[in-house]
């Protein structure tokens, strides 16, 4: 009997699932925002440099020859160095020899502290609105998302009712970032007090996304869980020094966590990573040790954008709302007005003549939605940007209870932010 033949294929296999895991909805708004003369308030990235500390420090390291390989979880000077933060900002101590890593970025923490620890038949619970790359993070690790919405009227944190009602047999961890992004919203003691009592009952995870805890605003404290009693064995802290001290491009950040936490991550971070950059390790050193000065300039300049947006959006823009943040350097726009009034005369005017040269441009996906035309957060960011041309990014991006939001980012410098709010009032008065 002949043997069987192979299928023939014109290209070898993808890996499987990817296909069902979509592109960064940011991508696609940054491919448009190549076109003309865009302002951009959708992109998480700070205008403000480094701290002169850590440029200097990084400098001369370069100039010293300090370009090799460190230990691979991380220059033990810095480890202390982020403990002493932590202790001091954070309210918890950590054994920086067995119980940290210092990871290329936080994403990279936090995507390997999770094929650390949960795996196919688990589940995590992601409470929604969240950071984008949540979902497909757990998904990549084979373990399922379970999303638990939340709304405005509770500060955009999810019920206790609905915390608990999302617990399971499987649940093997969930999700949480304060400040949060995309919100800007802070959890409180009483609401990580109920988490941490779901965790200990149910014996999961949690793992805490504190990427943008220096921004904090007003009378607003920032808890960090793994302070709270019960939670050194359970709590995961996951930070770095992008966000916190505007060095995006160094891409340092870290994983806290119980000794056989960190023990299980280091065998995925020495296949993948190695070891965090060394140059980059030695400025963040000199950034934790010496920009208290830096860090609450930073604050104080944050805190003089969010007044500017939310001064303009109550007594300026029409149609539109803004919702005040408690931290980080993002505020969540109301669009519900403006969508129910005039999501026909906007869907309209993207396939306009008018709009023709620039919609030729859009990215397929960027077409589907004026096609689809099902989301206002969308077809919104698209008109705000062919008419007025400012970026945003769709709140649906980040969850489906963030439908009719737009995620402002105040990162950008104060005439930039300006210049856009002056153009979405010219744009959206015309309906007033």
């Amino acid at each position: 009997m002949a043997p069987k033949s192979k299928p023939t294929r014109t290209m070898p296999k993808i890996a499987r699932g990817l296909a069902d895991i979509p592109q960064k909805t940011i991508y696609v708004l940054l491919k448009l925002a190549e076109e003309g003369d865009i302002v951009s308030l959708g992109v998480g990235e700070p205008d403000l440099d480094a701290p002169p500390a850590a440029i200097n420090a990084a400098t001369n390291a370069l100039e010293s020859g300090r370009t090799h390989y460190s230990p691979d979880p991380g220059l033990f000077e810095l480890r202390e160095a982020v403990r002493k933060k932590t202790v001091r900002d954070s309210g918890f101590d950590f054994d920086p020899e067995r119980e940290i890593i210092i990871t290329p970025g936080a994403s990279a923490a936090l995507f390997g502290v999770l094929l650390a620890t949960v795996e196919q038949g688990d589940e995590v619970i992601i409470p929604s609105p969240g950071y984008l790359a949540y979902e497909p993070v757990v998904q990549f690790t084979g373990a399922t998302p379970i999303i638990v919405s939340s709304n405005e009227s509770n500060g955009f944190i999810p019920e206790a009712d609905t915390l608990k009602d999302a617990v399971t047999e499987n649940t093997a961890g969930m999700i949480i970032c304060t400040p949060n992004n995309p919100t800007g919203m802070m959890w409180n003691r009483e609401s990580l007090e109920l988490v941490r009592d779901l965790a200990i009952d149910n014996d999961f995870y949690v793992y805490s996304d504190e990427l943008y805890s220096n921004i904090v605003f007003d009378d607003n404290e920032h808890v960090s869980i793994a302070s709270l009693n019960g939670m050194d064995k359970r709590a995961v802290t996951i930070s770095g020094m992008s966000k916190n001290y505007s060095m995006t491009g160094f891409r340092i950040g870290w994983v806290i966590g119980s000794e056989s936490v960190i023990s299980a991550y280091r065998k995925i971070h020495q296949y993948t990573a190695i070891a965090a950059s060394t140059p980059s390790q030695i400025a963040s050193i000199a950034a934790l040790e010496d920009s208290g000065d830096y860090v609450d300039a930073m604050v104080t300049e944050y805190e003089r954008r969010r007044k500017l947006l939310l001064q303009r959006f109550a007594n300026d823009i029409p149609l539109i709302r803004a919702v005040k943040p408690d931290g980080s350097f993002y505020m969540m726009v109301c669009v519900a007005e403006l969508v129910e009034k005039h999501m026909d005369d906007m869907i309209a005017f993207l396939k306009s003549e008018e709009n023709r040269c620039l919609y030729d441009k859009f990215p397929q996906a960027a077409r589907d939605w004026v096609h689809e035309g099902r989301s206002g957060s969308k077809i919104t960011v698209l008109y705000l940007l062919c008419k007025a041309g400012v970026l945003t990014g769709p709140g649906i991006a980040f969850g489906e209870s963030a439908e009719n939001y737009l995620r402002i980012s105040f990162g950008q410098s104060y005439p930039l932010i300006e210049e856009a709010l002056n153009r979405m009032e010219q744009t959206l008065s015309e309906w007033k």
